[in-house]
């Protein structure tokens, strides 16, 4: 499963630098840009920057119980099949392909209505080019209240079956099955337990509050300067984390990368 995750996690970061996707905020408006100067201006291309890169988001954040399941399965000596685990990765991939291909439904085309606030949310003079963005119009809340609510659903499933999981987990453990396990097999208990609870509980800080935070903020009409894009930076961060949880919680990884550091002596070529 943490390979699974993995390739979630590179696709993800690929897709983010390639999109650069980003928001802002105005007055009962919110700005999804995409903010790569080469990615293609047009609405067609900026609503599929937009599209995947909350499905990927998303889809990330949806592989997270898996890994609880699978340690689950392991930990009561009768693992999930394949297909089983098919299945639950299927259900994680629906949630994520709402949230993300719902946006074009849920985010309005730019138009000359909404220019003059975006320049004011972005502190960009009458010449400056705009990037390519959508709106979600607050005014209208029908609509942009299914997208978050959405994002509230995935999120309280996700972390309702990791919580579930880690409860059934400890009562299937038994004391007799700890003292009988190899020293190898509790040191790598350990270090994956250790990976997957980083990897869920990060997301809780960096997507969760600020997505509670979106919002409160446009509903309230709050224009807070620069607030859009540290919230969707700390959001494209996990993949990094969790490439750095697995390097530090494994000591073989961890030393091949302090290696080079630490090594007495360097040998040239």
């Amino acid at each position: 499963m943490l390979v699974t995750n993995a390739t979630v996690d590179l696709l993800y970061a690929i897709n983010t630098l390639c999109t650069f996707c980003t928001a802002a905020f105005g007055y009962k408006a919110v700005f999804m840009l995409i903010d790569n100067p080469y990615w293609p201006k047009t609405v067609w291309w900026t609503y599929a920057g937009l599209c995947t890169n909350l499905f990927f988001m998303f889809l990330s954040v949806g592989m997270l119980p898996l890994q609880f399941i699978y340690r689950y399965g392991v930990m009561r000596t009768k693992a999930f099949t394949r297909k089983q685990m098919f299945g639950f990765f299927c259900v994680a991939l629906g949630f994520a392909t709402m949230h993300g291909f719902a946006s074009p439904w849920t985010f309005t085309p730019p138009s000359a209505e909404w220019e003059p606030t975006i320049r004011e949310a972005l502190s960009l003079g009458e010449d400056a080019d705009l990037p390519g963005y959508v709106v979600g119009d607050v005014r209208e809340f029908g609509v942009m209240a299914l997208h978050f609510i959405d994002i509230f659903v995935i999120m309280f499933l996700s972390y309702a079956v990791i919580i579930i999981m880690v409860v059934l987990s400890k009562h299937t453990i038994t004391m007799d099955e700890v003292a009988a396990a190899s020293p190898l097999t509790k040191a790598v208990q350990r270090q994956v337990t250790r990976i997957i609870y980083v990897q869920a509980i990060y997301p809780l800080f960096v997507i969760c509050a600020p997505c509670l935070a979106f919002p409160i903020l446009a509903l309230k009409g709050a224009e807070v300067k620069f607030f859009g894009e540290w919230a969707m930076l700390s959001m494209h961060t996990p993949p990094l984390v969790n490439s750095l949880s697995v390097i530090l919680c494994v000591p073989s990884y961890r030393r091949v990368v302090t290696h080079p550091f630490t090594a007495a002596k360097v040998r040239s070529l």
